[in-house]
């Protein structure tokens, strides 16, 4: 009996624990952010989509629909080492960001290797920001190219698609546009 309690314990911190170690984003419409936020309905709604990212140590987070909003199931695991960023792809961490260096990385979408080729990389107020275009990797094509804008301090915080701009809802639109 003793033995259940204990082990019943174990699950209870491990849920507990790994509840405090998670963080959900939305990402919205940047108009509606900074130009009216009392207008019910703005061009580009049915894009917006929560995210989460959920910390399994300290410098290793895993982020759940980031790059594929429709299905639970896709995330992408990163680690972050001297502001140098790394995805893991299999069971290898490949870089991601790496400080002065370009980097077009490669990051797996419901199982179809995808990469990010820089669009632009500019400097704003002391911050780095890389804009990526998602093309695919292999021998497949697709109709949709988004366009993803990465900061070294705070990962993915903007992503434009079928021309409607979404940020991060924890983010002003002005300070990174």
């Amino acid at each position: 009996m003793k033995m259940y309690i204990c082990v019943f314990a174990l699950m209870l911190w491990s849920v507990v624990v790994n509840a405090q170690n998670k963080t959900c984003y939305k990402f919205t419409v940047a108009e509606k952010r900074y130009v009216d936020s009392a207008k019910l309905f703005y061009p580009g709604m049915e894009n917006e989509f929560r995210y989460c990212r959920e910390y399994l140590c300290d410098t290793i987070f895993r982020e759940q629909r980031l790059f594929s909003k429709d299905t639970l199931r896709t995330s992408s695991t990163f680690k972050v080492s001297n502001n140098n960023w790394f995805v893991l792809i299999g069971k290898k961490w490949s870089p991601f960001y790496l400080k002065g260096k370009r980097v077009n990385p490669v990051i797996k979408i419901s199982g179809l290797n995808y990469r990010l080729q820089i669009k632009t990389i500019y400097h704003k107020d002391g911050n780095t920001f890389i804009q990526y275009i998602l093309n695919p990797a292999g021998d497949f094509t697709s109709s949709v190219h988004p366009i993803y804008t990465f900061t070294p301090s705070k990962g993915i915080i903007m992503i434009t698609r079928d021309g409607t701009v979404l940020i991060r809802d924890d983010l002003k639109y002005e300070e990174y546009n």
